[in-house]
Formats: structure tokens, sequence, C-alpha cells
């Protein structure tokens, strides 16, 4: 059986079955690489395609000299997100859709993620889905505003708001949002890049980065941006608790909303670099949480010898 698979964006082959393990096995392709062979209807990564093997040498037919293929008949599939390859499209049509994909496909999403490197458009999408998170916020603060959060969440806060002798005044709605999309439109292109780096650096010292920067920044721009439209379910929670005039509800049911997306947000980035990569979720959540707590716990420890040394 011939199989061809992806490198480059370009279909390679044809090789043997026993060729294409070979690779796998030698680390030269991973276990995400698309791959094809006759009787299979689209491309698929390398080891779903060859644990699903038996089931296409069961629907294959017996091989003949006119039925050894020499090009594969399928084309590769277009790159996902969508945004990669939406040059003849409307952007906000395309834009909802790979939103879409991140927070529904991610697997599948990520897995398919072209080799082809880029910066502009990921990070384009990147600073659009931070706008769009900015005038969220904006709702949701302007309906949940932290000083008039209740004593039951910070005592502290309560006891310094009865000392203030006058409230600080408060700024309008369309002066509030065109700060905010001025500070996102400024600072977005540094919080990604800066998080890429970090969330690199990290696959690096655990020998987990198997693909360059750049797929890790692309990686980044699409999982926390599209995580960051999530933002809409706290505003959507604080329009409809605002009806009850019930404050500490509006800031309850609010809080509550944004831990939801911060905790959805946390395991979108670690799946779509798991994918993007080619490594196990557990390999991906050891390099960003396990390596950090090693670190922040030999810190601990050599502060506190350093303050047992001075005090004797």
């Amino acid at each position: 059986m011939n199989w061809f698979y992806e490198s480059d964006g370009k279909p390679q082959g044809p090789i043997a079955e026993g060729a294409l393990r070979t690779l796998l096995a030698e680390g030269k392709i991973s276990d995400q690489t698309l791959v094809w062979t006759k009787g299979m209807t689209d491309w698929q990564p390398a080891q779903e395609a060859l644990n699903s093997l038996l089931t296409f040498q069961q629907a294959a037919t017996p091989l003949t000299a006119e039925s050894i293929e020499t090009e594969p008949q399928q084309p590769i599939s277009n790159p996902t997100p969508a945004w990669e390859h939406s040059e003849n499209s409307a952007w906000p049509t395309v834009f909802i859709e790979t939103v879409l994909q991140v927070l529904t496909h991610p697997f599948k999403t990520f897995a398919n993620l072209s080799p082809t490197p880029g910066w502009a458009r990921p990070l384009a999408f990147y600073m659009i889905c931070a706008i769009t998170a900015t005038l969220f916020s904006a709702v949701n603060l302007r309906l949940a505003p932290p000083e008039e959060l209740p004593s039951i969440f910070s005592n502290w806060f309560a006891q310094f708001s009865a000392q203030a002798t006058q409230p600080p005044p408060q700024p309008g709605v369309v002066p509030s949002i065109l700060a905010g999309t001025l500070l996102s439109i400024l600072l977005a292109p540094i919080q990604v890049a800066l998080s890429s780096c970090i969330l690199h650096f990290l696959l690096w010292m655990t020998g987990a980065a198997r693909k360059p920067l750049d797929m890790t920044f692309r990686v980044a721009c699409y999982a926390t941006g599209s995580a960051s439209t999530l933002l809409v379910l706290p505003a959507i929670t604080a329009v409809i608790a605002s009806f009850t005039g019930d404050k500490m509800l509006i800031h309850s049911a609010t809080i509550l909303a944004q831990m939801c997306v911060g905790v959805f947000s946390i395991a979108l980035v670690n799946i779509a670099i798991s994918r993007a990569h080619g490594l196990s979720l557990l390999r991906v959540a050891f390099a960003f949480i396990g390596v950090p707590a090693l670190f922040i716990g030999f810190l601990s420890f050599i502060v506190i010898l350093l303050g047992e040394l001075a005090l004797h």
C-alpha cells in the first residue's frame, strides 16, 4: 500500500507503509503529520490513519497494476483555522468561522494547522479579538463596577469606601470604550508576543518544542484570541442579572462567569499547543504548570533558607 505524507504544505511520496512507520519512529514526521492512501476520503494525522489501517485494508480491492496510485486523488485539505486562507472572503464571516472552529473543534483545528510560517494574519486576528473583548469588558464594568463590590467579597474595599468623602467621578461610556480600544491596539501585540515566548520557552525547557516559535505564536493568537471573545458571557450574565437590581447577584454571577471563561481558556491553550506540537496533554500541562511550580518552589526554598541564615 502506497502512502503520501504532507511536508511544508506539499504532498510527498509515494512510500511504502513500512517506510512511513520508519519516518514516524525516527521523528522525521510527527503523529500529527497529515497522510493519505487509497481508500481514504481525506488526509488524516499519521497516527490516526495507521491505527485505522485494518479498516482500510478490509475495504480495499485486490491490488492490480492499474490500481497503483502515482499521485493522491484527494488534495490536501485547506489549512485550518479558516483565517489562514481568507484572502478572497469577507473578513467578518471568516473571523466568526475561525472563532467557532477554535472553540468547538480545537483538536481538529490545530492538528491541521498549516506549517507555512506567518505572523501578520494571526496577529491581525488576535487584535480583532482583543478589541472585541474590550467592548464586552466595558459593558461588564459598566454594569458591575468594582467600586460597588459588596463587602462579602472585599471587606477592606468596603471600609476604604466608607472613609472616602466623595466617590471618584466615573468616565462616560464612550470615552471608556475609546480608551480601552486604544490600549488594546497598543498592548495586544506586546501581550501575545510575550506570552508566546514564555510558552515556547517552557516547551523548550522540557524538550517538547517540536515546532518553531512562529507556530507557538500562531497558536497563541488563535487560541487566546478566540477564548477572549467568550468575555461576552460575563457581559450577558451582568445584563441579565441587572434586571433584578441586586448588586450582590450581579457581581456573583459575573465573577462565576469570568472564572468559567478563565478555566476554559487555559484548557483551550493546552489543547491547541498539544495538537500543534504533536504532544500529549499531560506533557504540555507539565511544561506550563509543573515547571513554573518547581521554579517557584525552588525560589521559596532559597528565600526561606536565606531567612533562617539571617536569623542566626
